[in-house]
């Protein structure tokens, strides 16, 4: 069921309330627009929608409003997409800016300052893997939930093969926050668990946060994995939207790879 086939369930005056409020999301911002995009395009969270008309018919017709209901509603609906089909990829990527992935670590109370983070991640920059393992073992990749790409390509060594090797144009394909564009990126290369699956992104993995990303669009049924959305001025370059999924966070114990930094 999608998000249009729910609102034909509703009564004529609460599917009238729900779609001027889901407007005035979508009127506010070219965020909340896109958002609205998304959520007629879901195809994979069938189960979601009588929760979130529920949650929208309860919360003021404020845009404000309306964008924390939803994300808290969201917010038990994580990690819901189906699961990749196999075969799976064995190794997987991910890309964060130097200083999110500082001040993830010092939120886990790995140091005792942000400054004392970002010096250990540089200092990890320049180590083999096994040492940044033996040291990060235990240390968590992610905060919630964790976005991956991998490589399609058949023969391709690792998730950023063929891809530029910069910072702008490896932010520009994955469709990373382009408020982080000037920043060096880490990028992160690691197996999963046997009990970890990969999966397909969903509206509430993308909207279950404080702040939205633009740069998110559910991939079309016929695909088999997520794709990201890249910037607009890489949405035709040759190596186009790259695969996509989501899993659960893991250690650094899982890293297969030193970690890589470009500028």
């Amino acid at each position: 069921m999608t998000l249009s086939e729910a609102l034909t369930k509703l009564s004529a005056a609460d599917r009238a309330e729900v779609e001027a409020k889901l407007r005035g999301l979508a009127e506010q911002s070219a965020l909340g627009n896109q958002a609205l995009i998304n959520f007629h395009s879901e195809t994979r969270l069938p189960d979601i929608w009588p929760e979130m008309l529920k949650t929208l018919l309860a919360c003021p017709p404020d845009p404000v409003a309306i964008k924390g209901a939803v994300t808290q509603c969201f917010r038990r609906w994580t990690l819901r997409g189906p699961a990749l089909p196999q075969p799976r990829p064995e190794v997987y990527g991910r890309a964060v800016s130097r200083d999110r992935l500082s001040t993830l670590l010092f939120k886990q109370q790995k140091y005792g300052s942000k400054q004392s983070a970002r010096r250990a991640v540089r200092n990890m920059l320049s180590k083999e893997r096994d040492v940044v393992v033996g040291r990060w073992r235990n240390f968590d990749l992610g905060q919630y939930h964790m976005w991956a790409t991998y490589n399609s390509t058949p023969g391709a060594l690792g998730p950023f093969d063929g891809m530029p090797r910069s910072a702008e144009d490896i932010g520009g394909l994955l469709g990373l926050n382009r408020s982080e564009r000037d920043q060096p990126l880490v990028l992160m290369e690691y197996g999963l668990p046997d009990q970890v699956l990969p999966q397909f992104p969903t509206i509430a993995d993308a909207y279950s946060g404080d702040g939205w990303p633009y740069f998110f669009r559910p991939a079309p049924g016929e695909v088999p994995h997520g794709l990201t959305m890249p910037w607009p001025e890489y949405e035709s370059h040759e190596v186009g939207p790259r695969p996509e999924v989501v899993h659960h966070v893991i250690p650094g114990a899982q890293l297969t790879a030193r970690l890589k930094e470009v500028l």
